[in-house]
């Protein structure tokens, strides 16, 4: 019998991290980001990297949240 295999994909883990404090504006990430983690729990406004914005609601803090990112708004980011 022939094994199945799992359809989880590999992720490869980070190579580098950044801060990033919206509190000044909108910020335009130079390279894309894969992964966001947040520290304080809410919502996240961002533009994927296909250019459609979205805002992801109840974020919870303490967690790296997978996303393809551009740009990360201040408003309507809570978290």
């Amino acid at each position: 019998m022939a094994e199945r295999k799992s359809p989880d994909r590999q992720v490869d883990p980070p190579v580098g991290a950044i801060a990033i404090d919206y509190s000044s504006g909108d910020q335009v990430l130079n390279v894309p980001a894969r992964r966001v983690y947040i520290s304080v729990a809410g919502n996240l406004k961002v533009e994927m990297a296909n250019g459609t914005t979205v805002t992801f609601a109840n974020l919870a803090a303490g967690f790296q949240h997978e996303m393809y990112i551009t740009k990360i708004y201040q408003v309507g980011s809570t978290a």
